[in-house]
């Protein structure tokens, strides 16, 4: 297995502490609006400041533990590579 579930889930909910406040707080902020505009803004907001960078921390954290992965079994194709190469020389 490239990745662990546990190793991914780390990777993926990192930063989710941060993001819960964040969700709570909107939550507080967006039942004391009282127009759908106001409810509007608080929500495109929530999504542009703290959902979207959430994401994207979590991508990258999650590609960061998989290349780190993926570099490693790539050495070792590389060593095996170079072993075969030599015998079949």
């Amino acid at each position: 297995m490239i990745l662990s579930n546990d190793d991914a889930r780390k990777a993926v909910f990192s930063g989710f502490d941060g993001f819960q406040e964040q969700f709570f707080a909107t939550l507080a902020t967006y039942s004391k609006a009282s127009t759908t505009q106001e409810r509007t803004g608080i929500a495109t907001r929530f999504v542009k400041e703290v959902v979207i960078p959430y994401l994207d921390t979590a991508k990258d954290s999650l590609l960061k533990e998989y290349s780190s992965s993926m570099r490693v079994i790539e050495g070792e194709l590389s060593k095996l590579l170079d072993v075969f190469g030599e015998a079949c020389t």
